[in-house]
């Protein structure tokens, strides 16, 4: 019984000296090191916001996604049948036209998707010559300022941003999504004039 009495006194000791040390710490922190600390938790907080976003993003998609490939096999299923009936010589004129209607949206799509093969092989052979021409003339226009690991990273997020933008609206234009398309188109321009901002604050320093 005594020796637990000493180790709760011990313990307690020990967490009141903890706190007096970061009490004293705390106080005995300049103001350019709050403000330092303050600006710190709030970027971890709101690193901890967007990864929760992004893991409801994720999870939202993950869902559709398995939506989509229920669907996918219903029709699936539901041709199967109608095709046996065909074979059977059982199919009615409804199952007919719905038959019908499912080949025709079938080869639609395989057309859209022959169409995007494509234009990515003839963009893919003209990937290395455009993109040594593009960065020849990026270096050409920052000159020495090219060497700086800002400017090196300012426009590798740049090139990256913008060849994901280029590449989904290559796919929607190549689905036919003239809505998806669109709003692509915007979230370039607005990440061309991002850039554009930045490029201007990196040549002024």
């Amino acid at each position: 019984m005594r020796l637990f009495h000493h180790a709760m006194v011990l313990a307690l000791a020990l967490l009141i000296g903890g706190a007096g040390l970061t009490i004293s710490t705390d106080a005995s922190a300049g103001p350019a090191e709050k403000k330092m600390r303050k600006r710190a938790k709030k970027k971890v907080k709101e690193a901890h916001e967007k990864a929760k976003d992004l893991r409801k993003t994720r999870h939202k998609l993950r869902k559709r996604h398995r939506e989509l490939k229920k669907i996918h096999e219903t029709k699936k299923a539901r041709h199967s049948e109608l095709k046996e009936k065909e074979t059977a010589g059982s199919l009615t004129a409804d199952e007919k036209t719905e038959m019908e209607r499912m080949e025709k949206n079938h080869a639609k799509r395989h057309a859209r998707r022959d169409t995007l093969k494509a234009r990515y092989k003839k963009k893919k052979t003209q990937l290395k010559v455009s993109r040594r021409r593009a960065r020849r003339a990026v270096i050409a226009a920052w000159g020495a300022k090219y060497a700086r690991p800002a400017v090196r990273v300012e426009l590798k997020k740049h090139a990256r941003r913008m060849a994901y933008l280029r590449r989904a609206k290559h796919v929607a234009e190549a689905e036919g999504r003239d809505k998806l398309s669109a709003h692509i188109q915007k979230l370039i321009d607005k990440e061309k004039t991002r850039h554009q901002r930045r490029a201007a604050v990196l040549r002024k320093g």
